[in-house]
């Protein structure tokens, strides 16, 4: 692994002994320490269903961040997030809270779509200038949307094992889930949408990436191809808030280990490319 993105709450884990940006400072001066073996950079969380205190003093501590290093490939923040329960709040509703990152180009990432029509998606696309989509299960819902994410190269962010807890999809290896709903990843690879696969929340899922991935297989009903889950972790490099130079750097690094490994398995067949 070359890069990873962390989301957290500093403000969740201060107290009178510790600010939040103290708290910050130690998460990233810990990341530092492995500099020479992976980037790791931060994207701040906001939750929906915390105070709205909470979420301001989020906003105020990126704020100061990038005013103080800016976002830059050596910044520790490359993004926020914002998550929790989409009923409790929408998007546009958010859009003066999170004006002050807007007016310093900060990057984000919006969970929406997971539970709640499309309109959500739609709002976190056109009042908080989203990048990137957490979940965006109902986006088949609205064509001229898609198009747009396709057009902007908006990317998805699906995590398989959580959305099969959460909302409930056919799995292959599930007999009693026949009559479920089909996932719709598998549709959005097929319009050339940028579709990445997560974790969600690890510990509340009990998974990780490779679990993730073939949990995506179960909820296709024909499985991923191979090159349909290169494809997946090549986007997860072109979706990544790296700046724009460590992320030419990485892809290019992906795509010439996925040319090998292609190499490696039609080799064992015989076949050249």
């Amino acid at each position: 692994m070359d890069y990873l993105e962390i989301r957290c709450s500093p403000v969740k884990y201060s107290n009178k002994h510790q600010s939040e940006h103290e708290v910050y400072t130690t998460i990233a001066e810990t990341f530092a320490e492995y500099d020479n073996k992976i980037k790791i950079s931060l994207i701040f969380t906001a939750s929906r269903h915390g105070e709205k205190n909470q979420i301001l003093r989020h906003v105020e501590l990126a704020k100061k961040i990038v005013l103080d290093t800016g976002l830059t490939e050596n910044s520790s923040l490359c993004g926020f997030d914002l998550a929790g329960d989409e009923k409790v709040c929408s998007a546009g509703e958010m859009h003066q809270y999170f004006l002050p990152l807007m007016k310093e180009c900060m990057h984000f990432t919006i969970h929406a779509g997971e539970n709640n029509p499309v309109k959500s998606i739609w709002e976190a696309v056109y009042k908080l200038n989203a990048q990137r989509i957490g979940h965006g299960l109902t986006l088949k819902d609205n064509p001229a949307l898609m198009k747009k994410f396709l057009d902007s190269n908006i990317a998805i962010e699906m995590c398989p094992s959580s959305n099969f807890q959460i909302v409930g999809f056919r799995d292959n290896y599930l007999a009693s889930t026949v009559n479920r709903e089909i996932y719709p990843l598998k549709q959005y690879l097929s319009d050339g949408l940028c579709v990445t696969v997560n974790t969600d929340n690890p510990g509340i899922s009990d998974t990780d990436f490779t679990k993730e991935i073939h949990r995506a297989c179960r909820l296709t009903p024909t499985g991923l191809s191979l090159w349909e889950i290169l494809s997946i972790i090549r986007n997860g490099f072109k979706a990544s808030f790296a700046q724009r130079s460590l992320k030419y750097n990485l892809l290019k690094k992906a795509e010439n280990r996925i040319v090998q490994l292609l190499r490696e398995i039609l080799s064992q067949k015989n076949v050249e490319i």
